[in-house]
């Protein structure tokens, strides 16, 4: 490794083969950043079989876990892996880089506080959700979420991932720490691929004559998707002919598609395997019209930007985290998290002449890469060693 460069050790809970926004997050920093910076990544043991995804001369170590039940995540065991200690004594490392602030995450923590190394935790969802859906009792969330606001106070700074993020964890989770926040962006282009387009609308019998929809995604509760299945019961029965798209895999997708099933949706509704292809993403993104999310759980989601990459606009929530700051006929459609609300906005805009010019707008407005958002990380990184030596 390069001694001129900083030396960055980067702990998560969740990597490859499961993707989520904050894998693609770690990645796309991993990539962008690699020339400044020295990456030594602990993640998560992989499934046997799986053959390791490298990210350039990044050193990687897979640390044990255990399969949790009843979330999609692994429950990762550093204490006793003896090898991953091994290889983190040995690093000469100048800042600890949290994306979850868990198994790894905790370790991370203390590591960073026994070595006197400035560390960065990021705040990328909101974790009082996670913990409501696990455990059921709000009493037992809140006292796991103490103790893991305990471990964000802890850290150097906290980078949420957008300001209503950053509103959440200071006024409603009552974290206490310094903040800095940079915003979630893209690394998807605009797709010139015709060729592969034209080979998924045959793969997957998509009819371009009707209003085709998608979702890209974790298939979970917490992401709004019975909303989306139930708006589409209602936008059939108005007589809308479409084609919806769920991208993605996850721990609720067999009881999403019998649900689909029960509405008598199935002929309208396709699921695909999860898909590793950027290109296979982006081109599917840009064969729908329009992208549904009515996420009450996400906080500034990259699939919308992703969506807004490909010139498709986004049916978003008012008043969701993930739609701070955007403006409705802007940067996006906004709607009430209500099926009947929602299936009217989807009725009202469902024109392809219309969608084409908000995919445009989108495009324009709400289309932003990382070049900017790891450019003052980068620079973040700098100042907080820098401060840390003086």
């Amino acid at each position: 490794m390069n001694k001129d460069k900083i030396n960055v050790a980067v702990f998560c809970d969740v990597y490859y083969p499961m993707i989520d926004g904050v894998v693609k997050v770690m990645e796309s920093q991993i990539k962008y950043l690699k020339d400044r910076v020295n990456f030594y990544l602990f993640v998560p043991k992989a499934p046997k079989g799986y053959v390791e995804k490298p990210i350039g001369e990044v050193k990687l170590t897979r640390v044990k876990a255990v399969k949790i039940f009843f979330i999609d995540y692994q429950m990762v065991t550093p204490k006793f892996d003896s090898k991953f200690k091994k290889e983190l004594k040995s690093l000469d490392l100048d800042l600890i880089m949290i994306h979850s602030p868990f198994g790894l995450g905790k370790y991370g923590i203390k590591y960073a506080k026994k070595h006197n190394i400035p560390s960065i935790i990021y705040a990328h969802s909101q974790i009082k959700q996670d913990f409501k859906r696990a455990v059921k009792f709000n009493f037992i969330a809140n006292i796991m979420l103490w103790f893991t606001m305990r471990r964000y106070n802890k850290c150097t700074m906290v980078v949420p991932v957008g300001e209503g993020i950053k509103d959440i964890y200071l006024n409603e989770y009552g974290m206490k720490n310094d903040t800095y926040v940079i915003n979630n962006a893209t690394d998807m282009k605009f797709l010139e691929n015709k060729e592969l387009i034209s080979d998924l609308i045959k793969k997957y019998n998509i009819d371009n004559n009707k209003i085709i929809f998608s979702f890209l995604g974790r298939i979970n509760k917490l992401k709004g998707l019975w909303l989306i299945a139930d708006s589409l019961k209602v936008v059939k029965e108005k007589g809308l002919d479409f084609q919806m798209i769920f991208i993605g895999e996850g721990l609720d997708r067999q009881e999403l598609e019998e649900y689909v099933k029960k509405l008598g949706l199935e002929n309208n509704v396709i699921f695909t395997a999860r898909l590793s292809c950027r290109d296979e993403i982006a081109a599917l993104l840009q064969i729908s019209d329009l992208f549904l999310f009515p996420s009450l759980y996400d906080t500034n989601s990259l699939v919308q930007i992703e969506a807004a990459s490909q010139k498709t606009p986004s049916l978003l929530i008012k008043g969701s985290v993930t739609a701070f700051g955007l403006e409705d006929g802007k940067h996006c459609f906004l709607s009430d998290y209500d099926v009947d609300k929602y299936s009217s906005k989807i009725l009202e805009i469902s024109n392809k002449e219309n969608l084409k010019k908000m995919g445009e707008l989108a495009y324009k407005n709400m289309y932003r890469t990382w070049e900017n958002s790891h450019n003052i990380l980068y620079n973040l990184m700098i100042k907080l060693i820098e401060e840390n030596k003086n």
